[in-house]
């Protein structure tokens, strides 16, 4: 029972941490929308840009970029989604890439089979992301070295058709009900030509709808699904499934939803796991890093959540090895001193929580519930002096 409880504690601390944000990550939802003058189509083509709903207030930290095809289509409900999620997957600065004539954008071949030309098709789109959207996002913003492709449909035949022809263009590749049937099954013969081969430290996430009236669209997926199992070497990181109970359409959000899940499944680290052995901290965040290619830097709330729940569990060793921790990750933010304060009082030493208190104030905005916060607390220390 009692671990039941502090389960049911942390949860309620996490849900009130989650509900600080709420406001702004409603906030993100309207995405920046940028034209670029493009030497590969000879025309200013649009993309949209999603932040995250702390990026202006940490200057330092940088971001995983998820790119989306058909932008107008899937920014909407993707875009909140992906903030929404922030703390149980990585924050992500969001892209989307309009494409307005799908059919001639997306698919590397035309509707008999034939191939589109280099400077047409598939190819052309790709090219576009890789020497005009991508420069513009890492040169714009503050941007991680980790990237996802998503796409749906025939943006799911895109996806598919760059992880086989050119996949270190991204990390991980998510096709979501994609149009593997298209063309006469054409990118299933390339798949299986160049599946064996793959690049190590690449995952690829594919959903398709269970049910369908499409006869050749579950025929193509199954198809996959059996090459996958036969020829994927063991070092490709992947996860694909029909689901059942879906169609076309709501895969785009759910497959998306679980190709993030997956891409960064255990990013949550539980406080009763450091509990006796704080340095699991550190082997987790470890184990991150190795898997995704770059340094996974633990998400603020999660540094704060876990340490008012070791503080008030008395597990005051572990604390203050969580509280160095996020110091140095946060070196200007209050919390982490508002914490340690706290966790001085809680072992009955005032004075050692004078400074931290006082820290806490120091780097709090003026008149925010952070600096009145901290200035409270400063008071209710003087007091026990």
């Amino acid at each position: 029972m009692l671990g039941i409880f502090k389960f049911s504690s942390f949860i309620q601390l996490l849900m009130l941490l989650l509900a600080l944000n709420v406001t702004s990550v409603i906030a993100t939802q309207s995405p920046h929308i940028t034209k670029i003058k493009s030497k590969v189509y000879g025309v200013d083509r649009e993309i949209m840009v999603s932040l995250p709903s702390g990026y202006h207030q940490d200057k330092d930290k940088i971001y995983p970029v998820i790119y989306l095809t058909d932008a107008q289509m899937h920014i909407p409900h993707a875009a909140p989604m992906i903030q929404f999620l922030a703390g149980g997957i990585s924050e992500l600065i969001v892209v989307g890439v309009q494409t307005f004539d799908r059919q001639n954008e997306l698919s590397p071949y035309r509707e008999d089979g034939r191939e589109f030309s280099k400077h047409q098709g598939a190819e052309q789109l790709l090219k576009f992301i890789e020497t005009e959207v991508k420069p513009h996002i890492n040169s714009t913003y503050r941007t991680a070295p980790f990237e996802i492709l998503s796409g749906h449909s025939l943006g799911g035949l895109f996806t598919m058709f760059t992880f086989t022809r050119y996949p270190d263009s991204f990390d991980a590749y998510f096709a979501l009900s994609p149009t593997l049937a298209y063309a006469n099954f054409s990118i299933l013969s390339e798949l299986e030509a160049k599946l064996s081969r793959v690049p190590k430290n690449k995952i690829l996430v594919a959903y398709s709808e269970q049910e369908t009236p499409f006869e050749n669209q579950y025929k193509a997926f199954n198809q996959f699904l059996m090459l996958l199992k036969a020829q994927a070497p063991d070092w490709l990181d992947s996860q694909a499934r029909f689901i059942s109970g879906e169609d076309h359409m709501t895969i785009a959000h759910l497959g998306l939803y679980h190709g993030l899940r997956h891409t960064f499944r255990d990013w949550w680290l539980f406080s009763n796991a450091m509990v006796g052995a704080p340095e699991k901290f550190d082997a987790h965040y470890k184990r991150l890093s190795t898997r995704l290619g770059y340094e996974v830097i633990p998400e603020f709330n999660e540094l704060w959540a876990l340490t008012a729940y070791l503080i008030r569990e008395q597990h005051y060793d572990e604390a203050h090895y969580l509280i160095k921790k996020w110091q140095s990750y946060y070196p200007n933010q209050s919390a982490p001193h508002y914490e340690l304060a706290q966790l001085y009082i809680a072992q009955n030493d005032p004075h050692r929580a004078v400074e931290s208190v006082s820290l806490a104030i120091e780097f709090a905005k003026p008149n925010s519930r952070q600096y009145r916060r901290s200035k409270d607390l400063q008071q209710a220390i003087k007091n026990k002096l």
